[in-house]
């Protein structure tokens, strides 16, 4: 869908797919696609300029979820393979070539990985199902290299999903049910701080390239925006979000 609403189809083979995350560079698109004669899943990079299809990992008995690194040369990727108990985050090279290396191993189930800082130096992850907060978000620190650090960063009595960092690293959105109805909050990223509300109802923020808008999935609505103005430790919603939809901006 481009930004009045239009819709173009990926021309690919009907099957269960569960799309991921768009390159940096707009051309290539990672997709989670079930097999259900073999009931597993595998991840693909989709080229949408070419149609080149290219595997990367799997077959996991799980979903595997996945997004790229910010420079496009990496995917990173939340799986359980090779008879793994529990799954873990991994990476690898964006071409499909190379070995996996693993980045975290965690007592609980799933480990999805939804967003990369802009420096490299962090992972977003949901980490979950946990018994007492259900799904938290989690941070991957990878300042250190090969000595990669996890720690919560959001852990509520609710469901917390879907983060997203923001192009210029300074604040994160996310989903999360605490509280009440599903809601998008924004904090400042990483160090965290009090959560603004953008939007009461919504799920999977998305973020514009220039990093001042928001796109969400609202009920009844296929994505909505919510313009916002931003500096480092401030934030103002410029508009209740508008809805985006087949027929144009609403």
């Amino acid at each position: 869908m481009d930004r009045s609403g239009r819709e173009k189809p990926i021309p690919i083979p009907p099957g269960p797919y569960n799309p991921l995350d768009i390159s940096p560079d707009g051309r290539k698109l990672l997709l989670a696609r079930f097999d259900s004669l073999e009931q597993n899943w595998t991840l693909w990079s989709y080229g949408l300029v070419d149609g080149a299809s290219t595997k990367l990992a799997g077959p996991s008995p799980d979903l595997i979820v996945a997004c790229w690194s910010r420079d496009g040369r990496k995917v990173i990727f939340g799986s359980k393979q090779n008879d793994r108990a529990l799954g873990e985050i991994l990476e690898k090279s964006s071409d499909g070539t190379g070995p996996e290396t693993q980045l975290t191993a965690h007592e609980f189930f799933g480990h999805f990985p939804q967003t990369a800082s802009p420096d490299g130096k962090w992972i977003g992850f949901v980490l979950g199902t946990i018994p007492k907060t259900k799904g938290d978000i989690w941070l991957l620190d990878l300042r250190q290299p090969g000595h990669p650090v996890s720690r919560p960063f959001v852990q509520s009595p609710g469901w917390d999903a879907n983060p997203a960092i923001s192009p210029d690293g300074r604040w994160i959105a996310y989903g999360t049910t605490a509280d009440g109805p599903a809601r998008i909050l924004l904090q400042p990223f990483p160090d965290g701080g009090p959560p603004l509300t953008v939007t009461t109802g919504g799920t999977g923020p998305m973020w514009s390239p220039d990093g001042r808008t928001l796109y969400i999935a609202l009920s009844g609505s296929p994505i909505a925006s919510a313009p916002l103005s931003m500096t480092p430790r401030t934030y103002r919603q410029l508009s209740t979000p508008s809805a985006v939809e087949n027929t144009g901006t609403r």
